[in-house]
């Protein structure tokens, strides 16, 4: 009997430190797998040189502009793209007023929009094409979205890019449906070239 108990005894003490052993490994498994720290993401609309800004806007197209950007309507990626483009570069104001909502307007009249002297939004005429247009996608609900806009400068004063938020949403229904911008702000607002002629009170 006593032969027997301690048998007992001892096979029970195994089972235990066995599985002591096992949780010890399970949880340094996981202590291992989770301590390095995740790298910092670049803080929004900060200045980037060239060849960071081509990195970041490289990495947010292989994760957001893929994965999610890709997935929204056509028409809506057009109505941004052609905004950006046609409107902030100011390659084709004609183009860019029929993708602005009311919003951006602010009253302006396609004249005034196309032919006047100002417009009454955010223009960025030195975004470098040559770089791809990078797009996060923020916020989406079928009918309207916000993106951060990642777009390259061709500024030599060693700003390599800029981050803009755009917004739009889904106007009409049916077959008239379509998508307008109604918002585009720079969160890192480009420098504004003084005139050489004014002194300023210098």
């Amino acid at each position: 009997m006593s032969s027997q108990r301690t048998t007992r005894i001892i096979f029970w003490v195994g089972v235990a430190l066995l599985i002591a052993a096992i949780a010890v490994f399970i949880i340094k498994k996981s202590q291992g797998g989770s301590s390095a720290a995740p790298a910092a993401k670049s803080s929004a609309g900060s200045v980037l040189s060239q060849s960071q800004f081509q990195q970041e806007s490289e990495k947010a197209q292989a994760l957001e502009t893929n994965k999610k950007w890709a997935a929204l309507p056509a028409s809506a990626r057009l109505a941004v793209r052609r905004f950006i483009i046609d409107g902030a570069g100011e390659r084709n104001l004609a183009s860019a007023w029929r993708y602005a909502g009311p919003e951006i307007r602010q009253g302006f009249t396609y004249k005034q929009w196309v032919h006047g002297n100002q417009l009454p939004f955010q223009v960025f005429p030195q975004m470098n094409l040559k770089q791809p247009i990078s797009y996060t996608l923020t916020s989406w609900n079928g009918h309207e979205l916000l993106a951060d806009v990642g777009i390259g400068s061709t500024d030599k004063t060693g700003r390599g890019g800029y981050t803009f938020t755009i917004g739009a949403a889904k106007a009409g229904q049916g077959s008239k449906a379509h998508w307008l911008v109604n918002y585009f702000l720079a969160k890192y607002t480009p420098p504004v070239r003084a005139d050489p002629s004014q002194n300023f009170g210098g």
